[in-house]
C-alpha cells in the first residue's frame, strides 16, 4: 500500500483547497452530549535535514453514514497526486470493504481491494486483490479468552510468500505484542521473523516497544544459511490530552483497528516509530530509540533522542505537532502535522 511520500509547494496545495469544502456529512447533527470531535483535514510538511522544506501533503476525511472518504493529495517532487482510501460498514459498524484509488497508475502490488466476510462471531475472512489482478485469501480467527488473533495466507502472492501474523490482544484491545513470519516458498528460500514487545502506562498508552527482526536466507553467492535484521528499543511519554487523533483512527477502522493493511500508511503514524503499532490513545511527547543492525557486519548502534512541541487550542484539542529529526522521516529532517476538526456522533 503507497505511504504518504510527498513533495510540494505549500502555496500550490492551499491554492488548490482554499475554495473546497472539506467535510462533507451526511449524518445529521449530533445527539446531546453523545458526540465526539474527529479530526477533519491533516497537513503535513517534511523539511530535510539542513531545514529546507522537501515534501508536502493533505489529508481529508470525509464521514457519511454507511462509508468513510479519506482523501490524500501530494505532490512528491513533480505534478499533484493524489489517492482516496474508501472505508464501507455493514449495521454493525464493522469494516465490509477497503478500496484504494489513484489518480495516477498504481504500482503493480499496491492493494486495490479488501473484502471482508465475519463467518462467525470469532472468524473472519479477507479477499485481497492488487492492481495486478493477484488476490489473496486471509483467514482471521479470533482465540477466545486469550484474544489471540492469526492472519496467515492462504494462496501466495506475487512473491509466493506466505505470511503468518499473530496478535496477542491484552486491555481494551490493545495490541501487546505481534509474532511475524514470512515464509518465501521460491528461491532465493528466506524466513523473515519479527518479535514485537510493548508495555503501556495506567492510560493505555505505550511506553515502550521492543522490535527484534531477523531474515535467515540462503547466501547465493555460497556459504549457507546467514542471518540479518535489526534489534530496535523505543521508550516513548506521551501527553494527556489530545486523543482525538487515535480515536479518529478507531473511528474509520471500526472492529480491525490492528489489521495491518488498513493501518500502514495511516498519517498518524507518518513513519514517526517505523512501526504502525506504536498508535496509542495520546500523541507523543518524547521518544528515544535505539537500533542495531546486525548482518555480514555489525555497525555500532544508532541513537535517536527526540522532543515532539505539541500544540492545542481552547477545547484541548491537538492542532500542531513538530515533529524532531530522527522520527520524522526519511530525509533526516524535522516535519510538521496541522489538524482541523468537526463534531459528530461517536
Amino acid at each position: 500500500m503507497k505511504t504518504s511520500l510527498i513533495s510540494a509547494s505549500l502555496l500550490v496545495l492551499v491554492s488548490l483547497y482554499s475554495c473546497q469544502k472539506e467535510i462533507d456529512i451526511n449524518l445529521g447533527d449530533p445527539p446531546s452530549g453523545d458526540s465526539a470531535w474527529f479530526v477533519s483535514s491533516i497537513h503535513r510538511l517534511d523539511y530535510d535535514s539542513n531545514g529546507v522544506l522537501n515534501d508536502s501533503s493533505i489529508d481529508y476525511i470525509t464521514y457519511q453514514q454507511d462509508k468513510t472518504l479519506y482523501k490524500h493529495v501530494s505532490n512528491y517532487y513533480g505534478p499533484i497526486d493524489s489517492f482516496q482510501y474508501t472505508y464501507y460498514y455493514d449495521q454493525n459498524k464493522r469494516v465490509t470493504k477497503f478500496d484504494l484509488d489513484y489518480n495516477t497508475d498504481p504500482v503493480d502490488e499496491d492493494i486495490k481491494t479488501i473484502l471482508f466476510t465475519y463467518t462467525g462471531s470469532n472468524a473472519a475472512r479477507t479477499d485481497i486483490t492488487s492492481w495486478n489482478g493477484d488476490v489473496v485469501h486471509e483467514n482471521i480467527a479470533y482465540s477466545s479468552g486469550s484474544k489471540i488473533i492469526t492472519l496467515y495466507d492462504t494462496v501466495p502472492s506475487t512473491y509466493q510468500k506466505e505470511m503468518i501474523m499473530t496478535y496477542y490482544l491484552g486491555a481494551e484491545n490493545r495490541i501487546d505484542s505481534v509474532r511475524e513470519i514470512w515464509k518465501m516458498s521460491v528461491a532465493p528460500f528466506y524466513i523473515d521473523t519479527t518479535s514485537i514487545r510493548l508495555a503501556y502506562d495506567a492510560q493505555n498508552n505505550a511506553t515502550r516497544l521492543h522490535d527484534n527482526t531477523f531474515i535467515q536466507h540462503f547466501d547465493p553467492l555460497g556459504g549457507g544459511y546467514v542471518i540479518d535484521g535489526f534489534d530496535s528499543i523505543i521508550v516513548q511519554s506521551r501527553e494527556t490530552r489530545g486523543g482525538e487523533v487515535a480515536a479518529t483512527w478507531t473511528k474509520i477502522l471500526s472492529n480491525m483497528s490492528w489489521y495491518p493493511f488498513l493501518v500502514l500508511g495511516s498519517p498518524y503514524n507518518m513513519g514517526m516509530l517505523d512501526n504502525p503499532i506504536t498508535f496509542s490513545k495520546y500523541p507523543l511527547i518524547s521518544a528515544k530509540r535505539w537500533t542495531r543492525m546486525f548482518a555480514y557486519t555489525s555497525p555500532d548502534p544508532s541513537f535517536y533522542n527526540g522532543t515532539f512541541i505539541n500544540t492545542f487550542n481552547s477545547n484541548n484539542l491537538l492542532v500542531e505537532q513538530q515533529i524532531p529529526e530522527g522520527f520524522a522521516n526519511k530525509w533526516g529532517g524535522s516535519a510538521s502535522l496541522t489538524f482541523t476538526y468537526v463534531k459528530l456522533p461517536k
